[in-house]
């Protein structure tokens, strides 16, 4: 071949790259092509910690606990918040009208404070971001709650702590409403563990199923419990006078006043005691109700005189027969009764004292009267305790539906003991919680419901579609879920905790919850002296106020004698004619 062959140009072999050697004779492609592109993502960087300066100076318990506690103000807001945008959106979607995209506020405020303390960055962190915020909102100023949580959220913390074997008075009140409750409890009777045991679970289940519902759910459960517990109390007590009494037989107004008719056996067994002479607490306790009912008549003339004053001056006697006494026992509890029944209560509270002196004179005289029998003293014990229990349930009785009262046996005044005592004071401890049943109306109905189930169910289609929708609108169904934990599996949770070391709490507990019983009651005479008025200093008191009565009444009916005789006789017949 000759030297005048053809050759390609050096240029087309020549790299492109500048600097190359001239006889570098390989090709390479430009650079350009292997460059990424504009529109070309880079790659994914690896990060295991938040790139934010406050989320690294915080750490990781220092960002849970600091977006715990902003959320925990911020939570209900912005849940009413995204209900009402949620609403918007959803409304906007199937009419037309208005946006339909419009972003939630908590997913705003969710990027906020994502960037100012960085974004979780693993699972539990996610978690957290949803389970403490509910925890310490619901138990943060709990004393139930961690010492770091509680100073976190500035809970004031006691600077000296008292001695471990120290009962504090607050220790003592806690046992007294666990032993209450757990009385209650053995009967049936329920109550929301938040009302007897505040804290951050019960305060969670009972914030889901709404607190007033709650109340009403359980005193809609304890009214047949209270009428059972009533009948039975009754039933025991009849039986060792022989009375039998059906338990499981609802009670009505004609079957408790045949029953204290059979309760005045006991009572005609002493009427054949003759003469009984009173002593000076049958006197104290007159003047103390002719204290109580005719003090401000002399301070202020003309008041008008309560019924009761007559009762006081015609029981005002030095003896009485013992068989007058029983019928004028059985007259004074009825009035009681009248006045309890027209929510004349103090009024009802005087009668019962005047028929209490009465019958406790007749039990001393009796007791002491080598004539009367020990059976027969026994027996009049006995009619009294039926006697009291049935008047008291007679009053706390709704004639109308049959249910007996918690709250009206937990007003009485009167002695109670058994059944209807472990009732009383359950009603004191928990008066929301044993709400008159025929008073609550339809129990399980609210509006509230109605509009929270739309509300939710709009914001789960927002978040979620249709399953969103659904699982928002099943809102009512977790209320009653709670509620029904509450009010049964829950009670486990609804005794006080008592801090441990309070031994010797509970006598003492017990020993308040009973009252005066196992203290002595008697009047105590000292050496030189004497405690309380005598009898004569205390008739001295009922005869001065009787005075001052009739002188009252002179200076009233005084003007009646300047008056015609004509005028006065036609008076006369016109008020016989209107009784």
């Amino acid at each position: 071949m000759s030297d005048d062959a053809w050759a390609p140009p050096e240029s087309d072999f020549v790299s492109s790259s500048a600097g190359s050697s001239p006889d570098d004779t390989s090709w390479s492609p430009p650079e350009s092509d292997f460059q990424p592109t504009q529109n070309q993502a880079p790659a994914k960087e690896t990060a295991s910690q938040p790139n934010n300066a406050i989320g690294d100076t915080l750490g990781y318990y220092g960002r849970a606990l600091a977006k715990g506690a902003i959320n925990t103000v911020t939570g209900l807001p912005l849940m009413a918040a995204d209900a009402g945008v949620a609403a918007r959106n959803t409304f906007g979607k199937y009419t037309g009208i208005g946006g339909t995209d419009y972003e939630l506020p908590s997913s705003m405020y969710r990027n906020q404070l994502n960037e100012t303390f960085g974004a979780p960055q693993n699972t539990m962190e996610k978690i957290n971001d949803v389970v403490l915020p509910m925890i310490m909102g619901a138990g943060a100023a709990s004393s139930e709650a961690p010492a770091a949580l509680r100073q976190l959220m500035g809970v004031p913390e006691a600077a000296a702590q008292a001695p471990s074997n120290f009962v504090s008075p607050a220790d003592t009140q806690k046992q007294m409403l666990a032993q209450t409750i757990q009385k209650g409890q053995d009967l049936g009777l329920v109550v929301p563990p938040q009302t007897t045991n505040p804290g951050a679970l019960n305060a969670t289940v009972e914030t889901i199923g709404g607190k007033i519902a709650t109340q009403q759910g359980a005193s809609i459960l304890n009214q047949p419990i209270a009428n059972a517990a009533a009948a039975a109390d009754l039933s025991q007590t009849a039986a060792p006078l022989g009375i039998r009494l059906n338990p499981d037989a609802p009670l009505t107004e004609p079957g408790l006043r045949q029953l204290i008719s059979e309760a005045g056996q006991g009572y005609d067994a002493v009427r054949h005691v003759g003469k009984v002479t009173v002593e000076q607490p049958y006197l104290q306790t007159l003047a103390d109700v002719a204290d109580k009912f005719g003090g401000p008549a002399g301070s202020f003339p003309g008041s008008k005189p309560s019924p009761i004053l007559a009762d006081v001056d015609s029981l005002l006697q030095p003896s009485f027969d013992a068989s007058h006494a029983v019928d004028k026992i059985a007259e004074l509890r009825d009035a009681a009764s009248a006045a309890y029944r027209a929510g004349e209560s103090r009024l009802g509270s005087g009668y019962r004292q005047l028929s209490g002196a009465l019958e406790d004179q007749l039990d001393r005289s009796i007791s002491r009267n080598p004539d009367v029998s020990a059976n027969t003293v026994a027996n009049f014990r006995a009619s009294r305790v039926l006697a009291a229990k049935a008047h008291s349930v007679l009053d706390a009785l709704n004639p109308a539906t049959g249910d007996i009262s918690i709250q009206a046996l937990a007003k009485s005044d009167a002695p109670l003991t058994g059944n209807l005592k472990t009732l009383a004071d359950f009603g004191a401890a928990a008066p929301r919680a044993t709400q008159d049943a025929a008073k609550i109306g339809s129990h399980g109905v609210s509006h509230l419901d109605t509009v929270a189930s739309m509300l939710t169910g709009a914001l789960g289609e927002h978040v979620a579609g249709p399953w969103g929708m659904a699982a928002g609108a099943a809102y009512p169904a977790a209320r009653w879920g709670a509620r029904a934990y509450a009010l049964g599996p829950g009670q486990a949770g609804a005794l006080p905790e008592i801090a441990s070391g309070a031994a010797g709490s509970p006598a003492a507990a017990e020993a308040l919850l009973q009252g005066t019983q196992g203290i002595n009651t008697e009047i105590q005479r000292a050496a030189g002296g004497k405690v309380g008025p005598s009898e004569d200093e205390l008739l001295d008191r009922l005869m001065s106020r009787w005075r001052s009565a009739k002188k009252a009444t002179d200076a009233s009916t005084k003007p009646l004698l300047k008056l015609p005789d004509a005028t006065v006789a036609a008076a006369l017949k016109a008020s016989s004619r209107g009784i």
